[in-house]
This record gives structure tokens, C-alpha cells and sequence, in this order.
């Protein structure tokens, strides 16, 4: 069935253009993608309206006449607040227009780790033991040890006396804030990455978790709830990494934004993992439980890690993403969905089929 699709995104290219940094402009999409994406969509028989970000939607939004969508195929991350991936969902909430991927209400509780990880709790999904410092607006301002305040009411309290630990903004993706520094050894560096973190990333909580030193997975899916499936399983390998990124980035047993940005952390001839697998199985199972729980819908994409190197570990979600990036050849969904022969534009197709679908009394 061909769709009237329009496409929103967040173009990298001009908030570069406006001075913002590489890291600040992390999440959202290179030109490349944006071509690529459209291309696809036009491959697959669709007429595509390209929009462009949230202030562009709302334009043609208010405009007469009203635009005539069948579906809005949506990759906005967003650029204010800790709820940016859930304000384009919302608009187009409010004014009835289906699109993919998914809603509002989703986008904001698996966007603020905090929240994912009460969720995940909640419905018994494994995830590392966790603090929570809240924005530092909100703190004591005579107290000289947020951290460990934080951990002293966690309920966790008890794990997380024993370092490493790991610490990183609650609300980015993209490894936003995640550096050298993130993995603590001592309550001084403890205190310090938070105190810097507070710093650069003010308006939201800082997570502090046990440092997991197993092995390291992403996991893509698609569907939504009983219905839905794995794509497929990529490792991520810390070592082998390329002599292009500095001793310090290369020398790290997790993912840097850096290293996130620079394509270098799936490595090896076996990063793909065969879905049968009994690890791999068990791996999948955890992920799928954290993307129902959520309630992410048509894709996601869930990082795992293990507890342990040892054969009876225990996969642990660190996080979701309801936005997974989906740049061909480079992106760790669709790289993991090749992995296991799903080509890009079937992917692609599978979007717009599960919107399809779970629209379909819409859609004419």
C-alpha cells in the first residue's frame, strides 16, 4: 500500500551551522541519513513530504490547508528539555495524526533513566543497582556530597558501597556525558564526575550504578507487545579498537560518547550473534521484557550487559532507546538487524508496516 508519509527530523548540519558542538548535536541526523531514509521510503512506493523539526511541523500543522498524511514517519530527537523525544509524539497526538514509533508517554519514561529503571524494577526486569542525585537545583546547597546522600537513600545502598561504579546524565543518548571519568574507583572520583556532571548537564539527575564488567550487547527489536520480536544481537568489544581514537579512549572497557561517535566500538569478525544462541537467547528474552514494560511499539533498541564474564551471568538492562539512530552501514540497529540478513530497507519497511497495522482503522 502506498502512504502519504511525511518525515520528521532534527537536521545536524544546521544547529552545527548555529556554533552548537559535536557532542551537543550528538542525537540527532546526518544529511546522509536524511537522504537515505527518504530515498528508502520513495523505494518502497510511498510519497514523502519532507517536514523537518518540531518547529516545522507545527507550521504546516497550523497551516491551511491541512496537510493530508497518512502517517509521519518520525526521527525527531528533539533540542530542549528532558522530555525532547516525546514532544513531537505529543504534537501530533494533540492534533490526531498517526505516525511511527513510539508515543508520548513512552518516549518520556524510556528518555530519563531514572524512570526506565523504576519501570524495569517494577516488572522485575533485571537492571544494575542504582542512586539517583536529582537536578542540583533541588539540593542542599551546604551539602558537600551529593553522591553519597543519594546512595544513602537509595535502596541499593548496601551494592553500592563496592567501586567501580558508573556514573552519567539520567536524560541524553548517543553517550551524551558518558567519558574516561564516568567509571569511579574512590568516593573522591565519585564525587568529582558528579560535581562536573551537575555542571554541564544542570536542569536533570545524574544516575549513579554498579559498574558491570561483563560482556556487552545491543539488542534490536520490532513489534509491540506480545507480538513483538528480535531483529538482532551485536557485541559491543572493548578491545581492537582503532589507533585512530587517543590511548585514553582506547584503553576504556565501555562506550564513550567519542567512541560511540567515531563507529569504533563493534569490532571483530563475530560481533553478530546467532539468535540461537542459548546467551543469546537469555540476552534476548531480558531485552524483550524491558521493551514491553515500557511499551515501545514498531521498533527499540535495548543495550544489555552482563554482570559477570562467567557462563552463568545475569544480563542486566542498562538502557532503551525508543529513537534508535538508523544511519545505513554505520548505526547499531539496522548494523544489527543485517547481522542476522535483515537488509536496510526491509527495516525500513517494517516501521511503516507495524504503524500500518497497529493504525490501520485510520489509515485508508
Amino acid at each position: 500500500m502506498s502512504l502519504n508519509i511525511a518525515y520528521t527530523f532534527d537536521r545536524k548540519s544546521d544547529y552545527l551551522a548555529q556554533g552548537y558542538s559535536d557532542e551537543e548535536c550528538g542525537e540527532l541526523d546526518k544529511d546522509q541519513t536524511i537522504d537515505t531514509i527518504a530515498d528508502t521510503l520513495r523505494s518502497l512506493g510511498h510519497r514523502v513530504d519532507l517536514v523537518g523539526d518540531i518547529k516545522a511541523l507545527v507550521n504546516r500543522l497550523t497551516a491551511q490547508p491541512k496537510p493530508d498524511w497518512d502517517l509521519v514517519f518520525n526521527t525527531c530527537a528533539g533540542w530542549n528539555g528532558n522530555g525532547r523525544e516525546a514532544q513531537v509524539p505529543a504534537i501530533l497526538e494533540a492534533y490526531g495524526v498517526n505516525f511511527t514509533l513510539s508515543d508520548s508517554a513512552v518516549m518520556q519514561k524510556a528518555y530519563d533513566k531514572s524512570v526506565a529503571k523504576m519501570v524495569f524494577e517494577h516488572h522485575g526486569v533485571p537492571t544494575p543497582p542504582y542512586a539517583i542525585v536529582q537536578p542540583q537545583s533541588t539540593l542542599d546547597p551546604t551539602d558537600s556530597t551529593p553522591a553519597h546522600t543519594a546512595i544513602a537513600s537509595s535502596r541499593h545502598k548496601d551494592q553500592l558501597t563496592r567501586y567501580p561504579l558508573f556514573v552519567k546524565p539520567a536524560a541524553e543518548s548517543t553517550g551524551k556525558g558518558v567519558s574516561r571519568n564516568s567509571k569511579v574507583n574512590n568516593p573522591t572520583e565519585l564525587e568529582a564526575t558528579v560535581a562536573a556532571l551537575q555542571k554541564k548537564h544542570s536542569d536533570q539527575p545524574i544516575l549513579i550504578e554498579t559498574f558491570l564488567a561483563g560482556r556487552e550487547f545491543t539488542v534490536a527489536i520490532a513489534g509491540q507487545g506480545v507480538h513483538a520480536w528480535v531483529l538482532g544481537v551485536d557485541e559491543y568489544v572493548h578491545t581492537g579498537i582503532s589507533q585512530q581514537l587517543g590511548d585514553s579512549e582506547r584503553s576504556l572497557d565501555f562506550l564513550s560518547f567519542h567512541r560511540k561517535m567515531d563507529g569504533m566500538d563493534i569490532v571483530g569478525e563475530g560481533r553478530h550473534e546467532d539468535l540461537n544462541n542459548p546467551l543469546i537467547r537469555r540476552v534476548s528474552e531480558v531485552a524483550l521484557a524491558a521493551y514491553r514494560a515500557i511499551g515501545c511499539r514498531d521498533i527499540g533498541r535495548v543495550d544489555i550487559r552482563m554482570d559477570s564474564s562467567a557462563d552463568h551471568a545475569t544480563p542486566f538492562v542498562m538502557e532503551i532507546n525508543t529513537i534508535p539512530s538508523l544511519a545505513k552501514g554505520f548505526s547499531a540497529y539496522p548494523q544489527a538487524a543485517k547481522g542476522n540478513g535483515i537488509e536496510y530497507e526491509e527495516v525500513i519497511s517494517t516501521i511503516i508496516e507495524e504503524a500500518r497495522i497497529r493504525t490501520a482503522h485510520k489509515v485508508a
